[in-house]
């Protein structure tokens, strides 16, 4: 599949969606592990966006990017 192509589907599931379809599922959860992969969701975000500063050119980021900005 193109790479631009699949930086736009919508049918994706990303981590979150994942984690907040199957929270819904356990009526009985808190929602501690949600907020937990969150957080790690967020920190991975920033350690992608710091690192295509620093290394702009060492990767193809036309093909990394869009995987690294999907919540």
């Amino acid at each position: 599949m193109d790479h631009a192509a699949d930086a736009h589907r919508t049918d994706l599931m990303t981590i979150t969606r994942f984690v907040l379809n199957e929270q819904s599922k356990h009526p009985e959860s808190r929602g501690d592990f949600t907020i937990l992969l969150s957080h790690i969701v967020l920190g991975c975000k920033f350690v992608c966006s710091a690192v295509s500063k620093v290394l702009p050119d060492f990767w193809d980021w036309d093909q990394i990017l869009p995987y690294c900005v999907r919540s």
